[in-house]
């Protein structure tokens, strides 16, 4: 059985990019229990929408925040991903 280079790369891929959603979730879960904001106060410090925030950690869709998104959240937060 051959296995087709591109679909292995794509698979692994997709495995990374998980990884780094999960990340991501954790480190915006964790920065808003540990400074007790909610997702609408951490946006609002980082002058960014609620949404960027709230769609990612409510969603399993591929949806990851923009670079510029988080790093007005890094900024806030004093931390990043």
């Amino acid at each position: 059985m051959r296995v087709c280079c591109t679909h292995v790369f794509m698979q692994q891929e997709s495995a990374v990019e998980q990884d780094e959603r999960k990340a991501i979730r954790v480190w915006m879960r964790t920065v808003m229990a540990n400074h007790n904001w909610t997702a609408n106060g951490w946006a609002t410090r980082a002058g960014t929408s609620t949404s960027n925030i709230t769609r990612f950690l409510n969603s399993d869709s591929k949806f990851i925040p923009s670079a510029r998104t988080l790093a007005k959240l890094s900024a806030v937060a004093g931390s990043s991903p």
